[in-house]
């Protein structure tokens, strides 16, 4: 598994410009809260390239080499997480600490000072992985789709060297 390291600058701050435009032009003023501040309304093909980059177009899991329309977005703190207890097992690794926060629905009355940025959008909580493509067996049979919400240990954050 190769190390993914989230505080090359070059990556972060491109990341984190896409991020802070996306979250502010959420921001509905006569509203007064975030409307569709969700990972579904981000889809973005430039995070997407960004983490492609970054990783050396390798799934971040089984190191298939990938292209765009073969890559999936994978959520180390899952996407659909019950409970901000769960970003405490994840908290060690990598730049989540800083980076990342527990994001609700009910947050959407505050207007955020980023970073940090929501789990569910944070790029340092968004790896590319494959599309879990293996020869005549179809899609989904590794990687980010076997995976779905379980609870994992990010070795890929962790730098054995």
């Amino acid at each position: 598994m190769q190390y993914i390291n989230k505080s090359i600058s070059k990556f972060k701050v491109q990341a984190h410009r896409l991020l802070s435009i996306f979250i502010q032009g959420q921001w509905q003023q006569d509203a007064n809260s975030y409307v569709n501040l969700t990972y579904e309304s981000f889809r973005n093909d430039d995070i997407r390239d960004i983490l492609l980059k970054e990783q050396s177009h390798y799934c971040c899991y089984c190191m298939k080499h990938i292209l765009g329309k073969e890559t999936t977005l994978e959520h180390v703190i899952p996407n659909k997480a019950k409970g901000p207890t769960l970003i405490s097992k994840y908290i060690s690794y990598g730049e989540i600490r800083y980076n990342v926060f527990f994001w609700e629905s009910n947050m959407r009355f505050t207007k955020l000072q980023m970073p940090p940025f929501p789990h569910i959008l944070s790029y340092e909580n968004l790896v590319a992985s494959c599309n879990g493509s293996i020869l005549n067996h179809g899609l989904g049979k590794c990687c980010n789709n076997v995976r779905k919400s379980k609870d994992i240990i990010p070795f890929f954050y962790i730098n054995n060297k």
